[in-house]
């Protein structure tokens, strides 16, 4: 199903440090300490299930928890302290439509509205297992229409402002993740081996 339990990986984060979210375009891991360890990957056409938004939804509390933990360990204010204020809050909308709590407008921490913005354009212009990348053109487009509503207007001109450097580093990370990408029997080199004996 779309919300499937999954075994704690060997090396995982002790309870000091918190859980740990990974993920992949189209797949979250969230393993915390007391609350399970869930892949949330969507598997079926159409929109996700109230409760598997829920679970979804959680991955702010448990990355903001994270490094509110480690922070715990760090004598003074550290940079953990905006990456806590990020992770809490990068899902909140200007209008106050957004989550964990519903913030709205200046509330939200100018890091935060800053990373949604980063955020969104990112999940627009990246292939995801359900959609294909939209062009910059586009999510530029979808970002304007949002400016008030979803996003910061100011940090949107922003955004505006420096879209054609913004255009040029996705092209830059298309190209080089195109230039990485590793063939299977360099990954595995018994690969090619075992398909050569199987045919």
């Amino acid at each position: 199903g779309p919300i499937a339990p999954t075994s704690r990986p060997s090396n995982s984060t002790s309870p000091a440090v918190g859980p740990v979210i990974t993920g992949t375009p189209g797949t979250y891991s969230l393993t915390g300490f007391g609350a399970g360890s869930y892949t949330i990957k969507p598997t079926k056409p159409g929109e996700l299930t109230h409760e598997e938004f829920e679970v979804i939804k959680c991955h702010t509390r448990f990355g903001g928890d994270a490094l509110a933990a480690i922070e715990t360990q760090i004598e003074g204010r550290s940079f953990l302290h905006i990456g806590k204020e990020i992770a809490y809050n990068h899902h909140e909308k200007w209008d106050g439509s957004g989550y964990p709590a519903g913030l709205k407008g200046q509330a939200i921490p100018l890091a935060a509205r800053i990373v949604a913005v980063a955020d969104v354009y990112d999940a627009l212009t990246t292939k995801r297992f359900y959609k294909e990348a939209f062009s910059h053109a586009k999510a530029r487009q979808i970002i304007l229409e949002l400016r008030g509503s979803h996003f910061d207007p100011a940090v949107v001109d922003a955004f505006a402002a420096i879209e054609g450097e913004l255009d040029r580093i996705r092209q830059e990370k298309l190209n080089q993740e195109r230039k990485t990408v590793m063939p299977v029997d360099e990954c595995y080199p018994g690969s090619a081996m075992l398909a050569a004996a199987s045919s």
